[in-house]
């Protein structure tokens, strides 16, 4: 496209990270001022509902969120103009469709999730999707363009107005969680209407000049990602029915803030696909493309293991600690499944999907998540008839996330056609690891024995993790220092300082 900025990649990721962790800071804290206002069950009802509304949102956008990522790049800016007004309009028409789904099978989405009170929550909660929908596309376009710090401010200021309207009723009106939800419809209108404003914005100067891609090209190539995504919710939605079903909604409340990324890990990751898929599927095109691709590609990973793998390390030996300070000492038992599932932050952060997104494989990316999704069914269902344990469940279910990421991983290789240690230097994660390991291991043990506060206990443990593991990195020929000052060199306005 035209009037493209020609940021590096580094400096547009920080800004997408940027966005991503003010969208991970105020989710942890709205659930972390949720469950202390709300009982189990009350506030277990409030995560299924946004559960269903995240899950289902998946499938409703018909994988058209990665299309202005793949399609903008090949226009200019007159004929992407064209493209987004129709790709709006085709939004628009969707959340109506997800709005009337949520009100009238509600009665039957909370029969399957055996909670009577998920039907009321999930009419009154309907009228989001009209609002969220046509707002997707916002990240692809940023992306696209190279103007990536609008998505970061977009983004935290969207967040803290969510925030706020969420909690502060809550808290002073001691309401209930469908006080939340009334939160979440007042919040998701003003979003939209500065949404639509900033999707339209780039193009305002520019005469719209039809799309050389049509209805046709963009749904050929999201239709597989949307059939990836009824997958992937088969996936998700095996997670959630199992446990509430079979282990009722308290176990439910405390698998779902357990259960979950390292936000750190999604931060990453979320932002290099973000900011590489734009820039993969310019590099398709080209004759060398691929090359470019398989040097792009190993340069994010070394720097994403070196960043991520001690963070990651860190909270396995303080998980516990982690949870009760964001949850309280009644979910302390969340903590086992917080180390299950952090164990595939390991794997999630070689980002192979942006592979298959931008050389047009959606179809064979599609058939690796069915065979996930009957798998984990397969076993979810061997496991609550026979072990009786939803940590089992968990640590099967996370096995199986696990094998996928993998097999996506070689399939993506064999794709560019390389090897493996081309793109993943195992030298190098096993390094890191076992580094991390021993130092955050003993440093949580000998943390563990002082009568601390709970958070003296995390702030006390990080502070001297971080300080060994990184003066005894060199003497490993781990290249931390290395890589924090290229972060900060690249860092959004940091020129202005420099000199």
């Amino acid at each position: 496209m035209n009037n493209i900025s020609n940021s590096s990649n580094t400096n547009q990721a920080i800004w997408v990270g940027l966005g991503k962790l003010s969208t991970i800071l105020l989710s942890i804290i709205s659930a972390a001022i949720l469950a202390r206002y709300f009982d189990k069950k009350e506030y277990g009802t409030y995560k299924q509902v946004l559960y269903i509304y995240n899950t289902l949102l998946i499938l409703f956008s018909a994988g058209l969120q990665g299309s202005f990522s793949y399609f903008l790049p090949k226009q200019t800016m007159e004929q992407g103009k064209d493209f987004v007004y129709r790709q709006i309009k085709i939004l628009i028409l969707l959340g109506f469709g997800f709005s009337a789904f949520l009100f009238f099978l509600s009665p039957i989405i909370a029969n399957l999730f055996n909670n009577p009170d998920l039907k009321k929550g999930l009419k009154l909660f309907s009228i989001v999707p009209i609002f969220m929908l046509p707002t997707i596309g916002i990240e692809g376009i940023y992306a696209s363009i190279r103007k990536t710090h609008i998505i970061a401010i977009y983004t935290s200021i969207t967040r803290v107005l969510m925030l706020a309207m969420i909690t502060l009723p809550v808290i002073f009106l001691k309401g209930t969680y469908m006080t939340a939800l009334y939160g979440w419809i007042i919040s998701s209108f003003m979003i939209a209407v500065i949404s639509i404003y900033l999707i339209l914005r780039p193009f305002k100067e520019f005469a719209r000049c039809q799309s050389k891609f049509r209805i046709k090209d963009i749904f050929n190539y999201s239709l597989p990602l949307m059939v990836a995504t009824i997958y992937g919710i088969l996936i998700r939605f095996a997670d959630q029915f199992f446990i509430s079903r079979y282990y009722g909604t308290e176990v439910f409340a405390e698998f779902s803030n357990g259960f979950i990324d390292l936000p750190f890990v999604s931060l990453v990751s979320g932002a290099a696909v973000t900011v590489l898929l734009p820039v993969f599927s310019k590099y398709g095109e080209t004759a060398d493309g691929l090359e470019n691709i398989c040097k792009t590609w190993k340069n994010l990973t070394e720097k994403t293991v070196i960043l991520v793998y001690p963070v990651l390390v860190f909270f396995l030996f303080n998980a516990k600690s982690s949870v009760i300070a964001l949850y309280g000492e009644q979910y302390a038992i969340s903590a086992g499944y917080f180390i299950i599932a952090m164990t595939i932050g390991f794997f999630d952060i070689i980002v192979f999907q942006t592979v298959f997104f931008a050389l047009g494989k959606t179809r064979l990316y599609s058939r690796i998540h069915l065979v996930q999704a009957v798998m984990i069914w397969l076993a979810g269902y061997l496991v609550v008839n026979f072990s009786g344990s939803s940590f089992i469940y968990a640590l099967i279910s996370r096995l199986f996330y696990i094998g996928q990421v993998c097999v996506g991983i070689i399939y993506a290789i064999k794709l560019i056609g390389v090897k493996a240690r081309d793109i993943i230097s195992f030298k190098t994660m096993l390094k890191i690891f076992f580094h991390s390991s021993l130092i955050c291991c003993l440093t949580s043990w000998l943390v563990g024995l002082l009568d601390l506060n709970v958070f003296f206990r995390l702030g006390l443990s990080g502070l001297i993790s971080a300080g060994i593991i990184l003066s005894t990195a060199n003497f490993l020929g781990i290249p931390y220092w290395s890589e924090f000052k290229l972060m900060l060199f690249n860092a959004p306005g940091f020129s202005h300082f420099r000199k």
